[in-house]
């Protein structure tokens, strides 16, 4: 199904295309983003899946409150974390869910962003 968005030669612009997709839906569409660029199609893709940044070749722009920079797969935040999680799951977890990683009346911490720092254990 993937493979019939995208017919022939173009441009294509992607927003979040990993958010209806399985683990191996995303895989299949970073094979077929693969393919068709490699045919000499061009792909602009606003993601947060490190799956589909994984794209052999792809340049890699990471935009945050400090700007826009070129970025290497391996120097991504999502990347690590994601990276950090599957290595330790249970320490993540514990991390996240303890009572002193968010404050519940201003909504702060855990429950938004997980402490990268702590993580790093």
């Amino acid at each position: 199904m993937v493979e019939s968005r995208f017919k022939g030669p173009g441009l294509y612009l992607l927003d979040e295309p990993e958010s209806a997709l399985s683990f191996q839906g995303q895989l299949q569409l970073l094979r077929v983003i693969h393919e068709r660029a490699r045919a000499g199609s061009q792909f602009i893709i606003a993601t947060h899946s490190p799956i589909l940044m994984g794209v052999p070749e792809a340049a890699i722009y990471e935009l945050s409150d400090a700007g826009t920079r070129r970025q290497s797969y391996d120097d991504l935040p999502v990347v690590s974390l994601w990276r950090r999680f599957l290595t330790a799951p249970d320490l993540i977890l514990d991390i996240l869910l303890s009572d002193e990683s968010h404050d519940t009346k201003n909504n702060s911490g855990a429950a938004n962003e997980l402490p990268t720092e702590r993580c790093r254990r």
